[in-house]
C-alpha cells in the first residue's frame, strides 16, 4: 500500500522496507486488538523483523535521516536508541507521545544526542494536568539547529528545560 501511495505521488526518492525499528535487532510478535494503539511490538501473533536504524544507515542502505516522523504507538524512545548517533545533528524530529513514560524515555534519548525539545501546546496540557490525551508532539531540534529557523506554525511550542 505505501509503494502504490509512493508512486501515485511520483515520490522517487523514498523506499519501503519491511522491517520495525527498534533498539535491537532480530524478530519478535507485532499485533494487539482493538484501536491502533493497542498494536505493539511484543504483541499480537504476527512475526516481524526488528533491525536499529543504525543498522540500516551503517550497512548503506539508507541516508541518515535529517527529518523524522515517529508514531509507533508508544514505542519511540526504542526508535530514538536504535538510531543513536547516526542521527544528524541537523535533523528535525517530530514524535508523537502516547504516555509520561514515553516523553521521559524521548527526552533522555534526545537529549543525550544533544537535541533541544519542544512541546506542542498539547503535550503541554498533558504535562500540566497529569491526564494524557492523545498522542500530542514533541519536536526534537539537532544541536546545530536553531530556533529562528522554525516555522511559524510550531513557534507556539515551548522550550523544555
Amino acid at each position: 500500500m505505501l509503494n502504490r501511495h509512493l508512486a501515485w505521488n511520483a515520490v522517487a526518492n523514498a523506499q519501503v522496507s519491511p522491517l520495525a525499528l527498534s533498539d535491537f535487532e532480530g524478530q519478535t510478535t507485532f499485533g494487539g486488538d482493538g484501536t491502533s494503539k493497542m498494536l505493539a511490538l511484543g504483541g499480537g501473533d504476527e512475526v516481524v523483523s526488528v533491525t536499529r536504524g543504525a543498522s540500516l544507515i551503517e550497512a548503506g542502505e539508507c541516508e541518515p535521516p535529517t527529518l523524522m516522523k515517529i508514531d509507533v504507538e508508544g514505542a519511540e524512545g526504542g526508535v530514538l536508541r536504535g538510531m543513536g548517533k547516526t542521527i544528524p545533528t541537523h535533523a528535525r524530529i517530530l514524535a508523537a507521545i502516547h504516555s509520561y513514560a514515553a516523553f521521559v524515555e524521548c527526552c533522555a534519548a534526545l537529549r543525550g544526542l544533544g537535541f533541544r525539545l519542544l512541546t506542542s501546546v498539547g503535550l503541554q496540557d498533558c504535562l500540566s494536568s497529569g491526564r494524557w490525551n492523545g498522542d500530542p508532539d514533541l519536536l526534537a531540534l539537532g544541536p546545530i539547529c536553531t530556533l529562528d529557523e522554525l516555522d511559524p506554525c510550531v513557534r507556539s511550542y515551548v522550550v523544555v528545560e
